[in-house]
């Protein structure tokens, strides 16, 4: 439910959406994208794999990879270079967030 609210309010903007069902097959989009994806959200808690180790192998393959990574739980924020959005959120945060990660230097491939 939450893949589709975000998929709705982003694409709303005018962007461009590929979705995954889980961790694992975040990664594989992600590895065979062709020029890769300038974005990648992922979920904490996804199923098959989580958040954390979906971007470390995505970064493995782009190390400058920009991402965000939203949490409904408390946890440990400390990855380099990655937005956290909390979940619940509202379409504003996620939109500004999304332009914010989108235009930093910093995550450029």
């Amino acid at each position: 439910m939450v893949r589709k609210a975000i998929r709705l309010i982003l694409a709303g903007c005018g962007y461009q959406i590929s979705e995954a069902v889980d961790g694992e097959d975040a990664v594989e989009k992600y590895i065979e994208a062709s020029p890769p994806f300038d974005l990648v959200l992922l979920d904490l808690d996804m199923p098959r794999l989580n958040g954390f180790d979906a971007l470390e192998r995505i970064r493995n393959h782009y190390s400058g990879a920009r991402a965000i990574l939203l949490s409904g739980g408390a946890h440990a924020l400390e990855v380099s270079e990655v937005t956290f959005v909390q979940k619940p959120f509202d379409n504003e945060e996620l939109i500004k967030r999304v332009r914010e990660a989108l235009d930093s230097e910093s995550q450029k491939h």
